[in-house]
């Protein structure tokens, strides 16, 4: 299927480096700050024809179930994105970030399409299942990062960026 790196990573001078131990829960990705073009999660799984990380994937098939109990669902159009796809989209569209800068090559983010009211449930519960939207400017994208930090983020002010952990190794 895949070819893939054993990694886990923290931020050092605007890159994501090895760090035995760190979750992948810990890594801030943005315009600055990257990883490796050539990570790849080792516990991919498919869902609705996207990968995930499985631990992902399990937690947005609970939020899913427990929304479809309030009468809506949604459709995952995009999961793990590789660097090779990373980079089409960044050469083809002008919000994309470039490959190694992505939160959906860490296996995290899913886009989501869904109506408002499932959208109102989302901004609403899907803390409680562990994601956070990552930019307000991107309503569809969101990203796992474990119940805790979705909590935090949350009940905050700040914007997630803020949260990631600062970890040394």
């Amino acid at each position: 299927m895949i070819a893939a790196l054993v990694f886990s990573a923290i931020l050092v001078t605007n890159v994501a480096r090895s760090c035995p131990g760190i979750s992948f829960l810990d890594i801030l990705l943005d315009k600055k700050t990257s990883i490796s073009v050539d990570y790849v999660p080792l516990d991919l799984v498919k869902i609705d024809n996207q990968w995930l990380r499985s631990e992902v994937a399990n937690e947005l098939t609970t939020m899913r179930e427990h929304l479809q109990k309030q009468g809506q669902t949604f459709s995952i159009n995009s999961g793990f994105r590789p660097a090779q796809e990373q980079n089409i989209l960044y050469r083809t569209n002008v919000w994309a970030v470039a490959p190694g800068h992505s939160e959906h090559q860490l296996g995290t983010a899913v886009d989501l399409s869904i109506n408002q009211s499932g959208k109102n449930w989302l901004e609403q519960n899907a803390y409680k299942y562990g994601f956070v939207q990552s930019y307000k400017f991107e309503p569809w994208h969101w990203r796992y990062v474990g119940v805790d930090l979705a909590t935090k983020i949350r009940y905050s002010s700040s914007p997630p960026q803020s949260f990631y952990r600062k970890i040394s190794c």
